[in-house]
């Protein structure tokens, strides 16, 4: 299951949205991952993903990733990535995509 919430920052009442990443990110779960990310873009507020429990990511989500970064800084939203993941990290190095994201994984 993908989770998303928003969140109201105490120290100086700015929103983001969180997402918390299912371990398992795959073709079944696409369509429920690019809705999520769809409607973080769409709120406008900073974005934070939590990729700590990732456990296997194939390509149609690293895909729907890369694509969300992409139109998150078209739109100058912030995104920061919680939580490290060799996984994640690893796949991205597999497939020649460790560019897409910070060194902040």
């Amino acid at each position: 299951m993908i989770e998303s919430t928003q969140k109201i920052s105490d120290q100086d009442s700015a929103t983001t949205t969180a997402i918390l990443c299912a371990e398992s990110l795959d073709i079944s779960s696409a369509s429920r991952l690019h809705e999520v990310l769809s409607d973080a873009l769409d709120s406008g507020h900073p974005i934070n993903i939590n990729i700590s429990e990732i456990t296997r990511i194939d390509t149609s989500c690293i895909q729907l990733f890369f694509s969300f970064i992409k139109e998150a800084k078209n739109r100058h939203i912030d995104i920061d990535w919680s939580k490290d993941n060799e996984i994640f990290v690893e796949t991205l190095r597999l497939i020649g995509l460790t560019s897409i994201i910070d060194t902040t994984v």
